[in-house]
């Protein structure tokens, strides 16, 4: 039986083990915590639960990722919370509600424009409507495609391609402000960082009015977790506590990776940040240079992560916190290098903290120049502080939204893109793979690894959105990719 070694246990190095387990192989993961799930994670400050990824989850019903997410044992009609909206947007003394609804929201969106903007609000909600049923996933990477599968998969993504293509030529900026009312705009520019391309924008919003985005009755280490127990159950390994730094090679193949131990196999799936593997693992060597180019310009390949901010609503607080609401901030909030417009906010009343409080999250975007920024504050001192800072203003913002808040309220964590990077060496931080804008053009990065017999990749990282459920894909997505050169190896 030949022996598969995988980097990191998070999403997308569980989705590798688990259908590497499917055709054969014995399978090891390596993972650096003391626990699987990579940023797919919860954890708690006293008994504050403090969930750090999941909000809702994306074609969960009818998509052809709901048959993966029930393979994979993550989803099912019981842990699913069908919420009647989106987000809730507070601007200039209006509420804003994105319902689940479409006939209401255009009704709400209808209401807060101006009369030369009905063209293109009902041109919005076409889009809406004609990206309904887009494939999340291709079924299997291009690179390894017969022409007959590469034309079936083409004829799928055919109909969405036109408005898809268009809306990516596009920032969510430039989308924004081709509507006359400023409340239009606000809500747009509220949502993302505003230089992405409005593909991702109107893509999210047309995932959820269509019935395909729900919230998750699991915290995100639960999820993590249901994945765990279903890689364990086919007779996965894992190994906690080991940080791989090195590869062993001889001959173009990997002969073992290196941490404070060595592990041997016949393949090895890196499913750690590809940013780090590819600066601080894989030789020089065998670097391909797009990616290097890729990796080196975070300018026009941005990276986003997030300032973090938790708050304990204590249980005698009996006044409804919306799920996800975004607040405009006049003037804008600084943090580290990047100005937000808005700052929004989740609470989670699906899981209630164990004396009966809630816990409210706070994330403000933050960019590869917030990640040097927290680096220089931390050298000089000031990092601690500065977090404090940040957070009290955060507060104070959260408290002129609704005062009736104060005497219940208290902050229990700050994280920071220094954070995240630390404990799961995501790059600057991020949370999510390079985003394309309209001027990048980025493309996918290579699952095999150049040069290498028996080195593949499998990272949200791998493609230009990550997310749940692009780390499961690209497990697959590896695994398939080993398989064809196995094959093809078999045929010489």
């Amino acid at each position: 039986m030949d022996k598969v070694v995988i980097i990191g246990g998070g999403i997308s190095g569980l989705s590798a083990g688990y259908f590497a387990l499917k055709k054969g192989y014995e399978v090891t993961i390596v993972e650096k915590n003391s626990h699987a799930g990579g940023l797919c994670t919860s954890w708690y400050r006293g008994n504050v639960l403090i969930d750090g990824c999941i909000h809702w989850i994306s074609g969960c019903k009818d998509s052809n990722m709901a048959p993966l997410y029930k393979e994979l044992g993550l989803i099912d009609e019981n842990n699913l919370i069908e919420l009647p909206y989106f987000f809730k947007f507070y601007y200039d003394g209006k509420e804003i509600t994105i319902h689940r609804d479409i006939k209401r929201l255009k009704e709400e969106l209808t209401s807060i424009a101006l009369p030369e903007d009905k063209k293109k609000v009902d041109l919005f909600f076409q889009y809406l409507m004609k990206l309904n049923g887009m494939p999340l996933y291709t079924e299997m990477p291009f690179s390894i495609m017969t022409k007959l599968q590469m034309i079936s998969i083409i004829k799928k993504y055919l109909p969405y391609a036109f408005i898809w293509n268009k809306l990516s030529k596009i920032s969510i900026l430039e989308y924004a402000n081709s509507f006359k009312s400023k409340y239009l705009r606000k809500l747009f520019l509220s949502f993302m960082p505003s230089h992405f391309s409005a593909s991702y924008l109107i893509g999210v919003f047309s995932l959820f009015v269509n019935g395909n985005a729900d919230i998750v009755n699991l915290s995100s280490q639960d999820f993590s977790n249901k994945l765990l127990d279903k890689f364990l159950s086919l007779g996965g390994k894992i190994v906690y506590n080991e940080e791989i730094k090195s590869l062993k090679i001889e001959n173009d193949r990997v002969i073992s990776v290196l941490g404070d131990n060595e592990y041997k196999a016949d393949y090895f799936i890196s499913a750690c940040p590809l940013p780090y593997f590819y600066l601080n693992v894989l030789p020089k060597k065998y670097h391909l240079e797009y990616t290097d180019n890729v990796l080196s310009n975070l300018e026009k390949y941005p990276i986003i992560s997030t300032f973090y901010v938790a708050f304990r609503v204590d249980e005698a607080y009996t006044k409804e916190i919306p799920h996800y609401f975004i607040i405009n901030i006049p003037g804008g909030f600084h943090c580290g290098e990047s100005v937000n417009d808005s700052i929004g906010f989740r609470s989670y009343p699906h899981l209630r903290n164990e004396d009966g409080s809630q816990t409210v999250i706070c994330l403000i975007d933050q960019c590869a120049h917030d990640f040097k920024y927290w680096q220089w504050e931390k050298e000089n001192g000031r990092y601690e502080r500065r977090k404090k800072d940040y957070a009290n203003v955060v507060l104070k913002h959260l408290l002129n939204w609704d005062n009736s808040l104060r005497d219940y309220i208290s902050i229990v964590d700050i994280a920071t893109p220094l954070t995240f990077n630390k404990f799961t060496n995501a790059y600057n931080g991020a949370y999510l793979s390079h985003m394309t804008t309209p001027h990048s053009g980025r493309r996918s990065f290579e699952i095999k690894a150049s040069g290498l017999d028996n080195l593949y990749l499998a990272s949200q990282w791998v493609e230009t959105l990550g997310g749940i459920p692009t780390a499961i894909s690209q497990g697959l997505f590896a695994v398939q990719t080993m398989e064809y050169y196995k094959r093809q190896k078999e045929k010489e």
